[in-house]
């Protein structure tokens, strides 16, 4: 377990940052201790270069979302490493779920509810050896934005519950403690992992539309191997295996 017996001594408030993630990474960088660094929290109330997965940025207004990333320090083979997004899915399901919101996981790592993003996940690692030293596992969560670009497709918690929500510390250890549940599974039962993140994915009960190059097909998974890429099964028959930004699921649930 990486929670210390005082919360308040892991997580660094910023009022304003460029990333989370980049502030992560000075950490790392600059501290002679690294081992302190396991477990430390990093949230801010703004970004002004907010990052998301694959070099597409990540916008929210100020004080109005959740912006956070973890620093774990898992000892997961590199080889492996997919699994922390799987962990930070589950995590992400559980804590929306808990705030009466079913959510699902739009492969690899996007929350989605309806099709309208709530969630993104940046996981950044570093490599020792075999093995992750570090994962900076970057979060941002949509809670009393109601406002957003027509291109982003987003929603919100206070969109979804009409609930304004104030305590963001409390939403933090929340997904803190739930990310630490999951890595704790994975340690003892690494299979079950795998099946919850299955289940939750969209697009594994019924063909949907998915776009790879220039083509576009029709498909539903039929798994996801250990390197996280995706196993799509074509409505005729053929199987197609993609690696990330290999392939992409056209949002319409028709």
């Amino acid at each position: 377990m990486f929670i210390k017996n005082n919360f308040d001594e892991q997580i660094i408030h910023l009022l304003e940052v460029d990333s989370t993630n980049n502030y992560a990474h000075y950490l790392i960088d600059n501290q002679k201790d690294n081992e302190q660094l396991c477990g430390k929290i990093i949230f801010a109330d703004y970004q002004t270069q907010g990052r998301g997965a694959y070099q597409n940025t990540w916008e929210s207004k100020r004080a109005e979302n959740l912006l956070v990333s973890f620093i774990l320090c898992p000892k997961i083979l590199a080889e492996k490493q997919f699994v922390i997004s799987k962990i930070t899915s589950l995590a992400l399901i559980e804590f929306l779920r808990e705030n009466e919101i079913k959510a699902q996981i739009k492969w690899p790592n996007d929350i989605l509810v309806s099709y309208k993003k709530i969630s993104g996940i940046l996981i950044e690692n570093t490599i020792q050896g075999n093995k992750i030293k570090y994962s900076i596992v970057g979060v941002g969560v949509n809670i009393n934005q109601t406002l957003f670009l027509e291109k982003l497709n987003a929603t919100s918690i206070k969109l979804l519950t009409q609930k304004k929500i104030l305590n963001f510390f409390k939403l933090v250890k929340k997904i803190w403690q739930l990310i630490e549940k999951y890595l704790d599974l994975y340690n003892t039962n690494s299979d079950e992992i795998h099946n919850l993140y299955f289940a939750n994915l969209i697009g594994t009960k019924k063909f949907l539309n998915y776009r790879a190059g220039s083509s576009e097909f029709k498909a539903k998974i039929s798994g996801i191997d250990e390197f996280g890429r995706i196993m799509l099964l074509t409505e005729n028959g053929d199987e197609k295996i993609f690696g990330f930004k290999e392939v992409e699921l056209l949002m319409s649930a028709d």
